[in-house]
């Protein structure tokens, strides 16, 4: 299993990517705009894909920024983390828990 910081590094050079990723979008739509090449659908649809990188990208950064929090806050780092799955609702007989 990867320490916490590992993951960390890892999760911030995803978001490094993402908006790589972003950008390569908006330089590809910007070349086709300027040949006049990118129909408008096209470009609508690179600028939604450019901006859901860069939200995801965002999204990272913040997950790495809280698990860099987490990290600091917690004294042993080599200690097993409990982790256990329960229901949102309680399970009742004859009842499905999501109604």
């Amino acid at each position: 299993m990867a320490d916490p910081e590992h993951r960390s590094k890892v999760l911030n050079e995803d978001s490094d990517t993402l908006q790589a990723c972003a950008a390569r979008l908006e330089r590809l739509a910007q070349v086709l705009r300027d040949e006049g090449r990118l129909p408008s659908w096209l470009d609508r649809a690179l600028k939604d894909e450019a901006f859901r990188c860069r939200a995801a990208g965002a999204d990272l950064t913040m997950v790495a920024a809280l698990l860099d929090k987490h990290i600091a806050r917690v004294g042993d780092r080599t200690r097993p983390v409990l982790q256990r799955i329960r229901p949102l609702m309680p399970n009742r007989p004859g009842k499905r828990p999501w109604i």
